[in-house]
């Protein structure tokens, strides 16, 4: 039986993240699955693997339309030598695993559009969010319910978090676009 270890991690960017996956497999652990509903969110589940000195992490953030287009794209990338060994439970996040040593992004405008992708996804939770707000602000003027000032309270401090976290990505964006 394989020795395993279940970590929950959080991360801002994912070069952070690829870097603590990268040094876990040089310490001879392998990835073997990852966010699913079954073990919860941000969980890693790892197994120790002597070959996993040799392997190399990458992840891509793209959301897919239908499985057509999810095998598509596990089908190109396997072809450029990774393997997708997991994703979260919103097919949005995929986790690579390559022993080449290629990098998965040929060129600077791959990673422009993988930022890009993030950046889009965190705009609209910024969107909801602000909306949600505003919508209660504006329903206390007609109904008199605690929990509407509790929402709005809640809600400005996650409405400043995703907003902050906009403003990292888009400026993530315009330095890869000026080669920074």
């Amino acid at each position: 039986m394989a020795i395993t270890r279940t970590l929950n991690k959080r991360f801002n960017s994912f070069e952070a993240e690829e870097q603590w996956l990268n040094e876990l497999a040089q310490s001879g652990w392998r990835l073997v699955d990852y966010d699913k509903k079954e073990i919860g969110e941000n969980y890693y589940v790892f197994q120790v693997d002597l070959d996993a000195v040799n392997m190399r992490y990458k992840i891509d953030f793209r959301s897919l339309k239908d499985k057509e287009e999810f095998d598509d794209y596990k089908e190109l990338f396997l072809e450029a030598g990774w393997e997708l060994i997991a994703k979260n439970h919103y097919y949005m996040k995929h986790i690579f695993i390559s022993i080449e040593g290629k990098d998965i992004y040929s060129d600077q405008l791959s990673l422009i559009d993988r930022e890009r992708r993030r950046r889009n996804i965190m705009s609209f939770y910024v969107i909801g969010f602000t909306a949600a707000v505003i919508g209660a602000y504006i329903a206390t003027f007609y109904f008199d319910y605690d929990w509407l000032n509790a929402l709005i309270i809640m809600g400005i401090p996650v409405v400043i978090w995703y907003s902050y976290g906009l403003y990292k990505f888009h400026k993530k964006v315009r330095q890869l676009q000026h080669g920074r």
